[in-house]
């Protein structure tokens, strides 16, 4: 996590929050999110979550002691969804084959919608561009189907009749 500059988050206050995903965040004590302004955060706690606030975002809290009053830095381990290459070629091989199956033009990848929705259901997987969907992505969705009928026709007689 890199705070808004790209240097490293000094203020205690960022022990008090989740990043979601770039630039934004979300209160640990409640659902509130927003973006990572120190200000506004330190603003939000102080409103919402000092030892006299009871309450935030009609989100019930208790009245204990602030949170970043300890300069503990958390694990951004838990937080991280990484996309790993055989798992990125199953999602990219996946993405071809809809393309194909459904005679989609290849230029819809570039889309933000589409980019969108494919980050939405695997936020950590890179939608392929629609050079690589329309190369290494179609030649091996390409390979792996002509093995699949090579298979399925092996020790099968056939008639091929061409009528002209």
């Amino acid at each position: 996590m890199s705070s808004h500059g790209g240097g490293p988050k000094r203020d205690v206050i960022w022990a008090d929050f989740n990043e979601l995903y770039a630039y934004k965040f979300q209160c640990r004590h409640c659902p509130h999110k927003m973006a990572n302004l120190v200000t506004h955060m330190s603003k939000h706690y102080e409103k919402n979550h000092s030892p006299t606030t009871t309450k935030c975002n009609k989100v019930e809290h208790s009245t204990s002691t602030p949170t970043h009053n300890s300069p503990r830095q958390q694990s951004i381990d838990g937080h991280v969804i990484t996309t790993n290459p055989p798992l990125q070629k199953k999602i990219d091989n996946k993405i071809g084959r809809f393309f194909y199956q459904n005679n989609i033009a290849f230029n819809t990848v570039e889309s933000k919608e589409y980019q969108k929705m494919v980050k939405t259901l695997h936020p950590g997987a890179k939608p392929p561009n629609q050079k690589q969907l329309s190369g290494d992505i179609l030649e091996d969705v390409d390979c792996e189907m002509k093995s699949k009928v090579k298979l399925k026709l092996a020790n099968q007689e056939a008639t091929l009749a061409v009528d002209r």
